[in-house]
């Protein structure tokens, strides 16, 4: 079992016992807001209130790969099923695809993906809360509100999201291109989303 907590630590447990196998730390010890693990066990991902995500060998707790790509707390992480991928979501409106084994960003979606002409401009309160000031003339591309969750198919072909628009967005995995918007929940944010196991169904909640 894999778990993340406000002490900026993850921990491996064993489940039989409850015994605590592992305890990692960031090079940012910031509260970690989500985990998971490889398809194979031995990799976990993590993402942290400071934007963070971060991944480490599930047996030595060694740091592998640190993306600090988020401008805002990332609020969900997960690895394709291949382990090759790791996505992540972002109170920034981003969702991003990280390649594993060469560290570097596939691609990234988000509304205030700015062509240059429009203004888009970030404001942070005093307690922590970031914010997006977004020109309407900015185009429409992803998610208007904060990520709180995304996952991937079963097939690894799409990745699904949910935000705080109310919206749920189904991506191509491999281009970052939006396939379908549902306007899931009108008037309600979208915290947790998933596929069903044969990948034909979306949950949202």
């Amino acid at each position: 079992v894999v778990s993340g907590a406000n002490d900026g630590l993850v921990k491996i447990s064993d489940p039989a016992t409850g015994a605590e196998v592992l305890a990692m730390r960031g090079g940012i010890a910031a509260v970690v807001l989500c985990v998971g693990f490889s398809p194979d066990g031995k990799l976990v991902v993590s993402g942290s209130h400071h934007g963070m995500v971060q991944i480490c060998d599930a047996a030595t707790g060694a740091e592998v790969r640190a993306w600090a790509g988020h401008l805002a707390a990332v609020n969900s992480v997960g690895f394709s099923p291949d382990g090759r991928r790791v996505f992540s979501g972002s109170d920034d409106y981003l969702v991003t695809l990280w390649d594993v084994a060469t560290g570097s960003e596939v691609w990234s979606c988000a509304r205030h993906q700015c062509t240059g002409t429009c203004i888009c401009s970030w404001s942070i309160d005093l307690y922590e809360r970031h914010y997006v000031e977004l020109d309407p003339e900015c185009p429409v591309r992803g998610h208007s509100g904060e990520v709180f969750s995304a996952a991937f198919s079963p097939d690894g072909k799409r990745v699904v999201s949910g935000a705080w628009d109310g919206t749920v967005k189904i991506l191509d995995a491999a281009t970052g291109v939006e396939v379908r918007s549902i306007d899931a929940h009108v008037d309600y944010q979208v915290a947790t989303v998933d596929f069903s196991p044969d990948g034909r169904r979306i949950v949202s909640g």
